[in-house]
């Protein structure tokens, strides 16, 4: 492709424009069916997408119970309340056959994760949370 363009003086700049075929994400998967969650923890969820060179794959993430865990656009799970919720990432193409995943959610009432995040002020600090039998709080 060749651009000119002219403003005080002519100038003339050439390029290549490079089109990737579309491929579209043809089974979805969560890599855990189900997992239980600490209250606070963020939990960023593995995923199976086939085919993996998939160029088509934004997913659209929705809770059950938003106010038990709510899904961010990033597909972070955040444990908001005690209690079940099903969390579902859907890639869909318009076409009337869109692809799902579903994972059941459990935010455990008792259960402390050795290791967690928090997002914060748009910062996510990681922790060790130890308790009275020599473990230790980090924050990093």
């Amino acid at each position: 492709m060749k651009a000119t363009g002219y403003r005080w003086k002519a100038f003339t700049k050439e390029f290549t424009i490079t089109v990737k075929p579309i491929i579209f994400i043809e089974t979805l998967s969560f890599v855990k069916e189900s997992d239980k969650l600490a209250l606070g923890e963020v939990y960023v969820p593995q995923l199976n997408v086939k085919p993996g060179n998939a160029t088509l794959s934004a997913l659209k993430w929705e809770s059950s119970k938003p106010e038990v865990v709510e899904v961010d656009e990033n597909g972070h799970f955040i444990a908001k309340k005690y209690g079940t919720a099903v969390v579902t990432a859907t890639a869909d193409y318009g076409d009337g056959n869109p692809i799902s995943a579903s994972m059941n959610v459990i935010v455990a009432e008792g259960k402390m994760n050795d290791s967690f995040e928090f997002m914060t002020h748009g910062r996510t600090l990681t922790d060790n949370v130890w308790n009275s039998t020599g473990w230790k709080i980090r924050v990093f």
